[in-house]
């Protein structure tokens, strides 16, 4: 039997073979434009949202997602935030903000029914401004910045700096392949009322680096459950949706993967 990871690179190599870099999918009334490879993404935010409940999402005026990947959060942040609000997203891979771009304008009528402010910043958020490195994967949901050798120099940002755009409560989802404590730890977290962050690693320097600024914290592991094949089913083009819930059904089966999420709340 192959192991997880085995399978996910074979699923992977399969639906780019077949659908190449970057797809079109329909979730009900929903259009969006995505990396082929980011399902993941879509079932975390979309089919559920692991970071944020409705309730939450509409108390703050700035909505920022940190690791905007191909904008899913963002696009669920459209959808249920109050009306007026901003929302930033934050993405360093060109390609990404590309996506987050083209799914920007398919919300276009639902932005400006709702007044929404919406930002996307091409950038990574890192610990210093300047230049980082972004690193690549097999799986676009695997890049991410760094300051070892080699990779794609892009802009770098603080959360300082993105959080000068923010007025009012802020919300902050972060996703960013384990550097959330590196940028953490220096920046000031006075305006944010919730902060909701995907564990890479060890969470403690992360659950210290929140407190130490006031948050009450909780770690929250949600499984990644073999049902969410049945929301791939509703969704189309159909070749492409078969194979990824067929993908969710035995990769849920075989290796019961999870999520960690980091939530702080004052």
């Amino acid at each position: 039997m192959p192991t997880a990871e085995e399978l996910k690179k074979t699923y992977i190599k399969l639906l780019k073979r077949l659908f190449g870099e970057t797809i079109y999918i329909s979730i009900e009334d929903l259009k969006l434009h995505i990396f082929t490879d980011g399902f993941g993404s879509i079932e975390e935010n979309l089919f559920t949202n692991v970071y944020f409940s409705r309730r939450e999402i509409r108390k703050a005026k700035t909505i920022v997602d940190l690791g905007a990947h191909h904008c899913s959060f963002t696009t669920w942040a459209i959808l249920n935030a109050t009306p007026g609000s901003t929302i930033i997203a934050v993405e360093p891979n060109p390609l990404a903000v590309r996506l987050c771009l083209d799914n920007i304008h398919l919300l276009k009528d639902t932005i400006r029914d709702k007044r929404l402010a919406v930002k996307i910043l091409h950038a990574a958020v890192w610990d210093t401004r300047g230049t980082a490195a972004l690193q690549t994967s097999y799986w676009s949901e695997e890049a991410h910045v760094s300051d070892a050798p080699g990779g794609h120099p892009v802009k770098a940002l603080t959360l300082d700096d993105v959080l000068k755009l923010s007025t009012g409560p802020t919300a902050v989802k972060m996703d960013i392949e384990g550097a959330e404590h590196r940028v953490l730890k220096k920046a000031k977290l006075d305006n944010i009322e919730a902060i909701s962050l995907e564990v890479h690693g060890d969470p403690s320097e992360v659950l210290r680096a929140l407190r130490k600024q006031g948050f009450e914290t909780q770690i929250h592991i949600y499984p990644i459950r073999k049902e969410l094949s049945a929301a791939w089913l509703r969704a189309s083009p159909k070749a492409y949706t078969l194979l990824v819930a067929s993908y969710r059904l035995t990769a849920s089966l075989i290796a019961k993967p999870t999520i960690t999420i980091i939530k702080g709340h004052r």
